[in-house]
C-alpha cells in the first residue's frame, strides 16, 4: 500500500509538474504561430482592459450582466433591454443585478441605430456572433472617430466548445456578406447541435477535446426545433465565426488591405495557457 500511495503522489506531482512547465513555456514564447506572424506575447483580460482609454466617449456592445466599461461616458449597445437581459441571467443561473441599462437595442444586432461617435468601442465575446463579418466592421468603423479604437476579447475555438468546429477562413467571410444572414444563422445552429464540445479549456490545452456532446439523434430534434423558432423571429445567440488569434489577424489585415475594411489591425495577443481568449485591437485610420 505505501509503494501504491507513493506511485500515486509520483504521479500527480509530474502531472502538475508538466502543467507548471507548459504554463511558463506557453507565456514567454506563445504558440509558434505567434513568432511566425507577429502575434504579440500572451495576456490577461484584466491587463489588457488596462489598455483602453476612458477620458473620451465609449461604446461597449453587448454587456448583459457583466459590463467591462463604466463611467459617465459610457454607452451600451444590445439585443434586449435591461428588462429582458435580466430575465435571461435568471434563466441562465447569473446575476440579474449586474445588467445595465441599455441606452441602444436592436433585436437583429444592427448598430446603424447607434448615432456616435465614439472614440472606443469594446466588445467582449461579440465578434464571433456576426454573421456578417464585413458589414460589422464598418458599422464599428461609421460609429469611431478619426483614430478611433475597436477593442475586442475573442474566443480562441481551440479551447472552448467551438473546439470541433471549422475555422473560419476570408472565403467564408466574404461568402458571409454575399449569401445574407439568414444562411448563415441557420449554418451555425446546425454546427452547434452537431458539433459541440465541452468548454473546460485547461482540458483543450492538454489535448482532452473529449467526444462531441450531442448524438445524432438528439442533434436532429433540437437542431430542428432552433430553426423553426429562429424562422418564426426568434433570435439565436450562436457562433457564426471560429478564431485563433492568427487566423483572425490574417482575416483582419486581408480585408484591410483589399479595401473591404476601414479597420487596420494594430494589435493581437496571442492566447495565454489555460484560458480561452485571446485580444484585439483595430483602429480606424
Amino acid at each position: 500500500m505505501i509503494l501504491s500511495y507513493s506511485a500515486r503522489q509520483a504521479k500527480r506531482l509530474v502531472k502538475e509538474s508538466v502543467i507548471t512547465s507548459l504554463a511558463s513555456v506557453a507565456t514567454i514564447m506563445g504558440s509558434p504561430s505567434r513568432r511566425r506572424d507577429r502575434i504579440l506575447p500572451p495576456t490577461t483580460r484584466a491587463k489588457f482592459l488596462k489598455t483602453i482609454p476612458m477620458n473620451g466617449a465609449v461604446l461597449e456592445l453587448g454587456p448583459f450582466d457583466v459590463p467591462q466599461m463604466v463611467g459617465d461616458r459610457v454607452a451600451y449597445f444590445d439585443v434586449l433591454d435591461q428588462g429582458a437581459l435580466r430575465v435571461r441571467a435568471v434563466h441562465e443561473g447569473r446575476d440579474p443585478t449586474g445588467c445595465p441599462v441599455i441606452d441602444y437595442v436592436s433585436d437583429s444586432g444592427d448598430l446603424s441605430i447607434v448615432p456616435g461617435p465614439f472614440d472606443t468601442v469594446f466588445s467582449a465575446h461579440v465578434i464571433e456572433h456576426q454573421h456578417d463579418l464585413i458589414q460589422h466592421l464598418a458599422d464599428v468603423h461609421r460609429l469611431l472617430k478619426p483614430g478611433g479604437r475597436y477593442y475586442m476579447v475573442v474566443p480562441d475555438k481551440r479551447y472552448c466548445f467551438d473546439h470541433f468546429l471549422k475555422l473560419t477562413t476570408i472565403e467564408d467571410v466574404v461568402a458571409m456578406t454575399d449569401q445574407g444572414p439568414a444562411a448563415n444563422v441557420e449554418r451555425a445552429i446546425y454546427d452547434v447541435y452537431h458539433n459541440l464540445a465541452h468548454n473546460d479549456c485547461l482540458k483543450h490545452w492538454l489535448g482532452l477535446h473529449g467526444e462531441r456532446l450531442t448524438t445524432p439523434a438528439t442533434a436532429k430534434a433540437e437542431y430542428e426545433t432552433a430553426i423553426a423558432r429562429y424562422r418564426d423571429g426568434n433570435y439565436r445567440d450562436v457562433h457564426a465565426c471560429h478564431f485563433t488569434p492568427s487566423s483572425f489577424q490574417e482575416i483582419l489585415t486581408t480585408l484591410y488591405e483589399a479595401d473591404r475594411s476601414a479597420l487596420r489591425s494594430i494589435v493581437v495577443h496571442d492566447t495565454n495557457f489555460a484560458d480561452l481568449e485571446f485580444f484585439a485591437v483595430l483602429e480606424k485610420s
